[in-house]
């Protein structure tokens, strides 16, 4: 059986850089200083699905709340000293350059830094203790100086083909279009059973008035699934046409 394809939920993918020189060693810490909510983009949370845990630092008490239900391994705090004490010994960090200096003044020897927040084009000042291998968006990674190993590893960026990984949003819409013709053929199916003639003559107006509605149900679950709604554009073209065509007969 092929192995599970690797889901990214970072902006540009700098998980997808991480996991290629950390995810083949055992569950580790991270110290995630980014600001994640639970709908926005984060370059930890494919590394809490897969076993790893650490401290998150949140922007609200509200995101807060919302995290850690949604990471239950994790410490999520919304104080920077309080992240710090909970930190102890992290392999990875994600931080803009002020935190990371805190974090780093407080003893952590993280071996990969993620630098964000920083302006596209430009190169980050230099971070003692620490090379930069390669910007992905507007972060930049680091790797300590006496992890050379990783170096080569983290050098190169994402790739689709090379790393086999694909975006959450990418999964979520596969989900929803499964979901949908799922229940299409759930709809078809009883429609089928329920056509004149084919259903049993006893069948009675209260039968038949239960499965209209049972098929409005379903037809309402599919045209508001997101699926449904990205591909209307094609089927409005595709309707218009099959009109042309049975005008042109």
């Amino acid at each position: 059986m092929p192995s599970p394809r690797f889901v990214s939920f970072a902006a540009d993918a700098e998980d997808v850089v991480l996991w290629r020189a950390l995810g083949r060693q055992a569950p580790g810490r991270y110290l995630d200083a980014s600001a994640p909510s639970p709908d926005s983009p984060s370059v930890t949370r494919a590394f809490h699905d897969a076993g790893w845990s650490g401290v998150v630092l949140a922007a609200t008490d509200a995101t807060a709340v919302a995290l850690r239900a949604q990471r239950p391994r994790d410490v999520v705090v919304t104080d920077v000293e309080e992240a710090l004490g909970a930190a102890g010994g992290v392999d990875l960090v994600v931080a803009d350059r002020a935190v990371l200096a805190r974090v780093l003044g407080a003893g952590a020897a993280p071996a990969v830094v993620v630098l964000t927040g920083v302006p596209h084009g430009t190169s980050p000042d230099p971070v003692d203790g620490f090379a930069a291998v390669q910007a992905v968006g507007s972060s930049h990674v680091l790797v300590a100086d006496g992890r050379t190993d990783l170096a080569a590893t983290l050098s190169s960026p994402p790739s689709v083909r090379a790393d086999g990984y694909e975006r959450a949003v990418e999964r979520d819409l596969r989900a929803e279009r499964d979901e949908a013709v799922t229940a299409l053929m759930r709809w078809r199916a009883t429609a089928l059973a329920g056509w004149p003639g084919a259903a049993p003559a006893a069948a009675g107006p209260d039968d038949s008035a239960r499965t209209i509605a049972e098929l409005a149900h379903e037809l309402h679950k599919v045209r508001s699934t997101l699926s449904w709604r990205v591909t209307a554009p094609l089927r409005a073209v595709s309707g218009t046409a099959a009109v042309r065509r049975v005008r042109g007969r």
